[in-house]
């Protein structure tokens, strides 16, 4: 077996990549499947490549059998025992600014109900003292009703447990005794944020035990030798039986984040500098931004629901080639609407691509179904032709996600012309261009594989291991400042993560470590992570200045958290693949272009010259992805295989 063979494996709902490599070989394959085979479509990808004599060491998969089950409420019952009197914490929620003056107040909606909720008597206050000793026998007299009323997870977290967590672990090791899967809240975040800790502790624990069974039967159809990793939302890797037993909640967003880490390798090789990736698939549309370090947010939210974990800074803004569309009585047209029972025409952003010649129904599963929109628009013909509606769907859809790339840039105080789209996914690299114009972004980079590259940037992912500690600390505007104390607690959180690193069986590689501080003015809400360095104080001023637009060097700084970032680097991934040197004539196709339709020519990818520059309209065809170069842009293949896409002056 090859120790440098992997097999990259990423599954949504409604299709599974698989990327296979070994040094100067990467293949990939692309698998549709309803959302009830996904697990069949899995195994029968790894028996494929088994069949044509391919056996990996190592399988990396991402999945979003986490996402699924939170977004379909579809989870295991869970017990949540917290401390006495908070009863009510996950349900009243942060106040929202918008509803300040509501006289009805609202309750906040989670997986769990009230009846789910077990109190406590104990409490630690803020300094980590304990004020109030555990009551024992109130947590042996839940633990008989959790096995009475048939549930299937805990979750344990009690107030100012990030300061002390002696009560959770006690709660923990009383818990074990009746063999459900535990979430302990001081394990998955130190965070002293109440309602995020206790909402992130219920979410791991909804989700574990699928996770668990999912990972289960996985291994014992697959062969023993193949280590197991899954994707993180951190960017990294982990053993797959570690991490849904320990902390699940880490697998959210993971295979989207597999685009990310691979155009963060691409950007470096070409020497990019800023990025904005885009990527579309069938369901989901999702941005991200970065220069010379791909930005990690410590927050994410899924149905509005907070998790406190580190994840790679990835914004969803749309529903994919899938976004419904509707269209008024009186001709009105509304781009992915809330569907609406009233008596409407109804279809979606494939079926316009379809009328209007892009696309073909191969490039869809058999479950969505394509169809002609021609004579659903020729009932509007009276205010505009069918031809009109066909363009004016597609602009406005082109601006409404152009505005929110725009509004998401503008909030981070960066300027857009300033970025190169790097777009994938199977429709990503078509609107690009289209989104790029409207942005005024004059550069767009495809990469190989564009249309299976979320299983593909998976190769690079490396072993990523995180911890956090909550440290307060209040520093003057000045810079003679004492660190000594924040060094040996980052010492301290290193040797931690070294014991989890070095457990991944990775032998005796030594990790490299990242030390960084969430920092905030005091009295304001909103931190800040930023590098530890001497510097920290003038470097947070600066980043505050280019968040929020103004910094306040006289004021008084909090630093509140202690993070350690530590990365074990996987092997150099060698893709050097040969491409055609031999320019074949293209084909035709008949789309509709500024409200005509147009015959114009239809490039294989592969068949391109390196450094031959070529000028749009034009498309470009590819296994699983395709390419819409508009009027007033150049296109070529560069010398690393990317198609790069050029505004014309």
């Amino acid at each position: 077996m090859n120790q440098d063979r992997i097999l990259s494996i990423y599954s949504s709902e409604l299709v599974t990549d698989f990327t296979i490599y070994e040094p100067g070989r990467v293949e990939t394959i692309k698998k549709f499947h309803s959302k009830n085979d996904v697990f069949a479509t899995i195994l029968s990808g790894i028996k494929h490549f088994e069949s044509r004599g391919f056996f990996p060491k190592k399988i990396i998969l991402s999945t979003t059998l986490g996402n699924t089950i939170i977004e379909t409420d579809k989870g295991s019952r869970v017990a949540l025992i917290t401390t006495d009197g908070f009863k009510d914490y996950i349900h009243i929620g942060r106040r929202k600014k918008d509803k300040s003056f509501n006289l009805k107040p609202e309750v906040n909606s989670h997986v769990i109900s009230n009846k789910q909720i077990f109190e406590v008597e104990e409490r630690v206050i803020y300094n980590g003292k304990i004020d109030k000793e555990l009551n024992r026998k109130t947590v042996k007299t839940i633990s008989k009703l959790l096995i009475a009323q048939d549930f299937e997870s805990v979750a344990i977290a009690l107030i100012n447990s990030p300061k002390n967590n002696q009560h959770e672990l006690e709660i923990a090791q009383q818990m074990e005794k009746i063999g459900l899967p535990i979430s302990v809240s001081s394990k998955l975040s130190s965070d002293c944020r109440e309602y995020e800790r206790i909402s992130t502790t219920i979410l791991n624990a909804f989700i574990t035990p699928s996770l668990i069974n999912f990972v289960k039967n996985l291994k014992s159809n697959i062969s023993p030798s193949y280590e197991l990793k899954l994707m993180c939302a951190n960017g990294g890797v982990s053993n797959a039986e570690h991490i849904v037993e320990k902390s699940g909640i880490q697998t959210l967003f993971s295979g989207q984040i597999g685009g990310v880490i691979g155009a963060k390798a691409l950007a470096k090789e070409t020497q990019i500098n800023k990025v904005l990736t885009f990527d579309m698939r069938y369901d989901s549309t999702d941005i991200s931004i970065f220069d010379e370090h791909i930005t990690i947010s410590n927050q994410i939210e899924i149905n509005s629901l907070p998790i406190l974990i580190s994840s790679v800074m990835m914004r969803t803004i749309g529903e994919g080639i899938l976004t419904p569309i509707e269209i008024d009585f009186d001709g009105g047209i509304r781009v992915s609407p809330e569907i609406s029972d009233k008596d409407s025409d109804k279809f979606m952003l494939s079926d316009l691509l379809f009328s209007m010649g892009f696309v073909e129904k191969s490039m869809f599963p058999d479950d969505v179904k394509i169809e002609n929109i021609s004579n659903i628009l020729s009932k509007y013909s009276n205010s505009l032709s069918k031809e009109e509606y066909l363009d004016g769907i597609l602009k406005i859809f082109t601006i409404q996600i152009a505005r929110q790339i725009r509004n998401f840039l503008a909030k981070r105080g960066d300027k857009i012309d300033s970025f190169t789209f790097i777009s994938y996914g199977e429709f990503g690299s078509f609107f690009a261009p289209l989104i790029a114009k409207e942005l005024g972004i004059t550069k767009i980079v495809v990469p190989k594989f564009a249309g299976t590259f979320s299983s593909f940037g998976m190769l690079y992912a490396k072993t990523v291991k995180d911890t956090s500690l909550s440290f307060h600390k209040v520093m003057r505007p000045s810079k003679n400042h004492d660190f000594d104390d924040i060094k040996k607690h980052f010492k301290n959180m290193s040797n931690i993560l070294k014991k989890e690193l070095l457990a991944e069986n990775l032998g005796e590689i030594e990790p490299k470590y990242y030390y960084l501080v969430d920092l905030r003015y005091e009295g304001e809400t909103q931190e800040i992570t930023v590098p530890f360095t001497e510097s920290i104080i003038d470097d947070f001023h600066f980043a505050h200045e280019k968040m929020f637009g103004y910094h306040s060097k006289n004021s008084m700084i909090e630093l509140v958290t202690l993070r350690v970032r530590g990365i074990i680097s996987a092997k150099e991934i060698d893709i050097n693949q040969s491409t055609s040197s031999i320019q074949e004539s293209p084909k035709e196709r008949k789309v509709l272009i500024d409200m005509e339709y147009k015959n114009i020519p239809v490039f294989e990818r592969d068949s391109l010259q390196k450094n031959r520059q070529l000028l749009g309209p034009a498309i470009v065809s590819e296994y699983g992805s395709l390419t819409y170069i508009p009027n007033q842009f150049e296109f070529e293949l560069d010398q690393y295989g990317n198609l790069v896409i050029l505004k014309v002056e």
